[in-house]
Parts: C-alpha cells; structure tokens; sequence
C-alpha cells in the first residue's frame, strides 16, 4: 500500500460521543430511573434472576446512551461505530442534511418523508463543531451533483451560519 493509499483511507473528521457523560443531569436521573425500575422488577418477581435479566435487556437497548459511539467522516463514506456494530454509508445515499441543537440528520430523500426516521442516520455532534457541518454540507452537495467531493470549505453564500436550524 502507497503512501497515497494510506492517507486516503484515513478519515478526514473523527469524534466519538457519549451522552452518560455530556449530559450529567440527564444521567442522574437516567440511572435513579433504572434503579427504580430494577427494584420494582425485583419485588414483583422476588428473583435476582429476572432482575439481571432486566438490567442486560436495558443495557442493551440502551447501549448508544451509555457505550461511546465514534464517528469517522472520509472523502466517499461515513463509519458509525456502536456498541457491537459498525455501519458504513456512501454520500451518495443520502439526499438532505438536517441541522439540530444535537447534531445532523442525514436524510436518505429529498423533501420530508415519513420514511426519513427509519433510512436516515442521526449524528451526535458536540457543540462548536462547526467543521463538521460545513463537510457533511459538501459530501452530501458533491454526491448530489455527481461531482468529485473537494476538501475545501463551501461556498459562504450558501452555507448556513452557526446556530442556525433547519435543512442544510
């Protein structure tokens, strides 16, 4: 493998994020929750068994709160890292970026669409990650228009300021 090689498939952005830690007064109440939860199921069953049952079952379906999930951004595709999965998409699968006070939507269609929620894939994005709109901005415009992708920024005309909300 080239040098060219090597440096082309390394990512151009990467960040990782875990909610358990940026959101501490969410977690408190998170975890006061789930211990309330566990000890109902233990009175209800008398049984540690059925309690640790509980806990795997909840840990499970709450992995991307309380397991980092890390997110590579390259020049063709995005690399979502889960707890015990990865998921790989080209730019060219997605249409329109929606912009929130947590992240990017990236949209799989071109208006609204009720199937939006199941094909698209959400990005949490800490704040004064400016950086990361701006590319996801340009992969998701190149694909688009079927154009080689280009490492620089876009335009400032057409893109959104920061803080700004709503499709990009």
């Amino acid at each position: 493998m080239s040098a060219d090689e090597a440096e082309e498939r390394k990512p151009k952005i990467v960040w990782s994020t875990l909610p358990l830690i940026e959101r501490p007064l969410t977690s408190v109440g998170v975890v006061i929750l789930l211990a309330l939860l566990l000890t109902g199921v233990y009175f209800w069953f008398h049984s540690f068994y059925w309690v640790i049952m509980a806990a795997i079952m909840l840990f499970f379906s709450l992995s991307a709160y309380f397991v980092p999930t890390c997110y590579e951004l390259h020049d063709e595709h995005i690399v979502i890292k889960r707890f015990m999965t990865t998921q790989t998409k080209k730019w060219a699968d997605f249409k329109k970026v929606y912009r929130d006070k947590n992240g990017a939507f990236l949209s799989p269609f071109d208006s609204p669409n009720r199937l939006e929620n199941f094909r698209g894939v959400f990005l949490r994005i800490p704040k004064q990650r400016d950086d990361v709109f701006r590319f996801l901005q340009l992969r998701v415009a190149a694909s688009q228009a079927g154009a080689a992708p280009n490492a620089g920024p876009p335009d400032e005309e057409n893109s959104d300021g920061p803080g700004s909300e709503g499709a990009v």
